[in-house]
């Protein structure tokens, strides 16, 4: 407990006085931690061979996330399943305005019901759920025109 409580005085201590340290910030056996940018902490950890490696790949990385690079996070949408509910929201951060992003809504048959445009001014994208049937319906990450990620999406208006 004692060496826990030390560890986040000191990691909090070290956040406090992020711009003023230099690279690396801390190391705490083997955990490193490094400032990655103005308000940014990365940490890396000595693996078993000895080698220095980001913290990330030990831990199941962007596990919330739809879709997740450097340009775009996506999250998934929610609801989901769609139950009594006139919309389904998708959250987004759309990093790099240069990309042309978007996102397909498809019946189950492939048919292409819905296209919604992300841009930088928005966070939410919100799709209204009421003019379609209850069912299996599917929505697609475009990205520069190409098709990255699709996952379901049930619809279900219990009367």
């Amino acid at each position: 407990m004692k060496k826990s409580l030390l560890l986040i005085f000191l990691v909090s201590t070290v956040l406090g006085q992020v711009g003023l340290m230099a690279q690396p910030l801390l190391k705490i056996n083997n955990l490193v931690f490094y400032k990655k940018s103005h308000a940014k902490i990365a940490i890396s950890y000595t693996n078993l061979k000895g080698e220095e490696a980001p913290l990330k790949n030990i831990f199941k990385q962007d596990d919330d996330r739809f879709y997740a690079n450097h340009k775009l996070n996506v999250y998934p949408i929610y609801p989901n399943p769609v139950i009594n509910t006139t919309y389904a929201t998708i959250k987004y951060e759309l990093i790099d305005n240069s990309i042309k992003a978007k996102i397909i809504l498809s019946n189950i048959l492939g048919n292409v019901i819905g296209e919604y445009h992300l841009t930088k001014e928005g966070n939410l994208l919100s799709i209204s759920t009421q003019d379609f049937s209850s069912g299996l319906y599917f929505y697609t990450l475009n990205v520069d025109g190409k098709n990255l990620v699709t996952r379901r999406l049930v619809i279900n208006h219990k009367s």
